[in-house]
């Protein structure tokens, strides 16, 4: 399959298409989205997952992502977290942080995967990214 990740300009469409995701679906992910830096993955011309940073100076910070569930498990949040990581490196970021709930060992794996430290805890799990 073929997805097109970009860096998102109206962050309007985003959250217009999160607020119709049932709660269930969401995983407790709350966006803000009047601040941070946003990704888009579209799979055929339609929205169907986004991420968000928080852009520091020397990193990208509160990594949070979203792929709808119909396309959860088909390598598209690994592709969305590496055009994150890709951008991160073009822009001379040292470090990419972020959090999950929760000991989920999926997810842990996932971002472990990736090359992320990943300090897990019973409420949530911390994951860094040393870059450079």
């Amino acid at each position: 399959m073929s997805y097109v990740i970009s860096i998102c300009e109206n962050v309007n469409d985003l959250e217009n298409y999160y607020s119709l995701i049932d709660e269930a679906s969401k995983n407790n992910l709350v966006f803000n989205f009047s601040e941070g830096k946003y990704y888009k993955v579209l799979f055929d011309n339609k929205l169907i997952g986004f991420a968000s940073i928080v852009e520091e100076k020397y990193s990208f910070n509160d990594l949070k992502r979203f792929i709808h569930q119909d396309f959860r498990n088909e390598g598209v949040g690994g592709q969305l977290l590496d055009f994150i990581i890709q951008d991160a490196n073009t822009l001379n970021k040292t470090r990419l942080t972020g959090s999950f709930l929760g000991e989920n060992e999926k997810v842990k794996n996932f971002f472990k995967s990736k090359g992320f430290n990943v300090t897990t805890g019973r409420v949530f799990s911390i994951v860094v990214l040393s870059l450079k």
